[in-house]
């Protein structure tokens, strides 16, 4: 899975985490061409971006929930991150409610934008 950390300032880490999952058919890159690492940029928020590029496969062969804990969100744990929010777009978007649905105990919540109904 292929991820890219944006952090909320340069003088380093927040400790909030706000994971970005593209739609079907997208990737990582259009987070940027879209707008939406600016936008986030734009309202100073405190909290780093890690984009995070799922695929139609891996939620074919139901493996996105074990590659985002894996590779995503237990990562984030270790690297001292106390809050952690989900957001995706579509297919993004049912990938974070299929994870909440296993481990919410590990997100502080989920942003949403046009779930796919599954």
């Amino acid at each position: 899975m292929r991820t890219r950390i944006e952090l909320a300032t340069a003088r380093g880490r927040s400790d909030t985490l706000l994971v970005l999952l593209p739609p079907a058919l997208a990737s990582i890159d259009d987070f940027y061409t879209q707008g939406f690492v600016e936008a986030v940029r734009q309202r100073q928020l405190s909290m780093d971006l890690l984009l995070a590029d799922i695929s139609g496969q891996q939620v074919l062969d139901r493996t996105v929930v074990v590659d985002l804990h894996e590779h995503v969100v237990k990562p984030a744990w270790s690297n001292g991150y106390r809050t952690i929010w989900l957001a995706g777009i579509s297919l993004g978007a049912f990938s974070a409610l299929h994870y909440a649905a296993r481990h919410a105990d590990l997100l502080a919540g989920l942003y949403l934008l046009s779930p796919y109904p599954g």
